[in-house]
């Protein structure tokens, strides 16, 4: 799996996932985001859509490790959460990257269900 960020107007990247590790220039990716820095340690996620399987959560850790996130900002709609998700008085939720990378950094670390896996029986 490989996830390749485009840079954007200002301090964003677009970033694909993509099921290969080496995709041509204009393969088809399973899920897309919008990363977006509101300061040197802060970056804000939006726009995710696709299928984001347990793997591709473990790929976007580390590719926020990678380029030096320690926080992660997101929006979200009114009951649902974000893992390891602080929801701040300004509504804005507020994830450590630490956090993240600890509860998904390898195979079967989390306890979130693989809804691909578990619609084929393979919990």
């Amino acid at each position: 799996m490989t996830i390749r960020l485009e840079a954007i107007k200002g301090l964003g990247f677009l970033a694909r996932v993509y099921d290969c590790v080496e995709p041509e220039p204009m393969a088809p990716y399973c899920a897309t985001f919008v990363l977006e820095w509101q300061g040197p340690r802060e970056v804000w996620i939006k726009g995710m859509h696709g299928r984001l399987t347990r793997h591709t959560l473990r790929e976007i850790v580390a590719k926020l490790v990678e380029i030096g996130a320690h926080t992660v900002l997101a929006q979200r709609a009114e009951g649902r959460v974000l893992p390891c998700g602080v929801v701040g008085e300004d509504g804005v939720t507020r994830i450590r990257v630490a956090d993240l990378a600890n509860r998904f950094a390898s195979k079967g670390a989390s306890d979130w269900v693989d809804l691909e896996d578990a619609q084929r029986g393979g919990l």
